[in-house]
């Protein structure tokens, strides 16, 4: 089971987390971030996932496997994490 992780949890990030969710044995959402953490907390609820702390914080959490970016895409060139980025 892979093990994911979201950046952005607006209109295109829930999307992609309750579809994620509903992938039974085949991948788990592990964590989310999004600068609003009531977003954030509101998504993870509803598919089990959890909140982590900062972009950086989900891409280091040894459990998330792969990262799907989901952000406002000025917000993406002001991240430090975005050099932690290993292409698939």
């Amino acid at each position: 089971m892979v093990g994911i992780g979201i950046i952005g949890t607006g209109k295109q990030g829930s999307d992609h987390a309750h579809r994620i969710a509903s992938l039974g044995e085949k991948a788990r959402l592990v964590a989310v971030h999004d600068l609003d953490r009531v977003l954030a907390r509101n998504v993870a609820e509803h598919c089990g996932a959890r909140v982590a702390n900062s972009d950086q914080a989900l891409i280091d959490d040894p459990e998330v496997e792969a990262v799907i970016v989901a952000s406002n895409t000025c917000l993406l060139y002001t991240s430090d994490a975005a050099d932690e980025v290993s292409p698939v």
